[in-house]
């Protein structure tokens, strides 16, 4: 995730290389001048040009280029080894560490398995590493486990998992959905809503019932359109709003959320008219109540990021605080193998009477690792891909640069 947009420059490749440069590790990214760079560890640079590089959810980078108004792309691994490359008006698309299909205006995905080739669609990658291959020629849909090995067939051409409860898959069923087990049988009709700890909010004569999936059994029948239907968390709609239970009674809401962890619900979150912020956990027990800010959100289990456009705080699972920053008016996570804040604050050009927006990280402690930074590229545990003035490079995480390109005129 970029933080910054790196200015105009006209830059040099001045490399700098300092000492411990020189060992195995990952590929990073960054802005110069005009190109967008991958280099690695070493300083040396895997590709530059003036297409869009981005990371994917295996840690490798798609580049993205264009030849003669066609669309041409390079894959990368993590280590900077050249995976695939696609023909002019192709797509590439890594679908498992190992899977890399291709598309072109048309035709189906191409997904070559242990020397078979795949036809298909449309596709869903699972968090257990496991594949769905929808629209199969010839018909049908394909489970793939996480070695590619075939787990289940279905019958039907359009299915996607649910989410909210690992093995089921919904299908369309007229103006609704259907839900369809993990053996390809068609369970379920007329499913409204999925409404938490693997229940679904079915349409019943002239009303609703909310059903367990892999039981069967009925938990309620009755008028209420359940929003969520948890233990200790039961939401509903009030005119416009939404109904949710606070130690004082029901609350009207002006949102309601939910935050995943590896594939499973942790948290739910809502505002209430009451100027409070409610943390549910997962089985929809009530954590705490706090001060509303301008938004909250779960950084990871245990917790919570709060900002109110100048101070941003961590709370904890109990909502007491644990730290707190002021004079930051935004604040996002940087994408990378180590997780981090990527705080903006704004000072004025008095030269050029224009606000000048730079950025510092911090740690999830509330530590400040570094400050002062133009822009923010990439993150590792071995460091950051930063700009700091009119120079682009990796810094450790106490500012040091192992490498950098400088302006031709430093």
């Amino acid at each position: 995730m970029k933080c910054g947009k790196a200015a105009g420059l006209a830059l040099v490749l001045g490399l700098c290389l300092l000492a411990g440069c020189g060992r195995q590790g990952p590929v990073w990214q960054l802005t110069v001048g005009q190109d967008t760079l991958l280099a690695d560890a070493g300083g040396r640079e895997i590709w530059r040009g003036s297409g869009q590089a981005a990371r994917n959810e295996f840690g490798c980078y798609l580049v993205t280029e264009f030849a003669d108004g066609q669309p041409v792309q390079q894959l990368f691994s993590r280590q900077g080894e050249l995976l695939a490359s696609s023909l002019p008006g192709e797509q590439l698309l890594q679908l498992g560490p190992d899977w890399i299909a291709r598309q072109k205006m048309g035709e189906y995905w191409r997904l070559p398995i242990d020397q078979e080739e795949y036809r298909f669609q449309s596709f869903y990658i699972q968090p257990d590493g496991s594949l769905l291959l929808c629209g199969l020629e010839g018909g049908g849909s394909l489970l793939l486990d996480a070695d590619g090995a075939v787990a289940a067939r279905f019958e039907q051409d359009v299915i996607w998992p649910l989410s909210e409860a690992p093995g089921w898959y919904e299908t369309p069923d007229g103006e609704r959905t259907a839900l369809v087990d993990s053996q390809g049988q068609l369970r379920y009709h007329q499913v409204e809503r999925m409404v938490g700890q693997g229940r679904a909010l079915l349409r019943a004569d002239e009303g609703y019932q909310v059903v367990e999936l892999d039981t069967g059994k009925v938990l309620y029948t009755g008028s209420e359109a359940w929003r969520l239907y948890l233990d200790g968390l039961q939401v509903s709609m009030k005119g416009s709003g939404l109904r949710i239970p606070t130690p004082q009674g029901k609350e009207s809401a002006s949102y309601l959320d939910s935050w995943a962890w590896q594939g499973r619900t942790a948290y739910y979150l809502a505002a209430a008219d009451g100027d409070s912020q409610y943390v549910w956990d997962a089985q929809g027990g009530l954590l705490f109540a706090a001060e509303a800010w301008d938004w909250m959100e779960p950084v990871e289990p245990g917790l919570f990021l709060q900002s109110d456009g100048d101070t941003i705080r961590m709370l904890d699972e109990t909502g007491a605080e644990l730290w707190r920053r002021e004079g930051y008016q935004s604040v996002t996570f940087l994408d990378g193998e180590k997780t981090v804040l990527c705080c903006a604050r704004g000072s004025v050009d008095s030269q050029e009477a224009a606000v000048r927006i730079q950025y510092d990280l911090l740690s999830l402690e509330g530590e400040l690792l570094l400050e002062g930074l133009d822009a923010v590229y990439d993150a590792a545990p071995e460091g950051v891909a930063v700009r700091r003035g009119d120079t682009v490079g990796i810094a450790d995480w106490k500012g040091n640069w192992k490498y950098f390109w400088a302006d031709k005129d430093q």
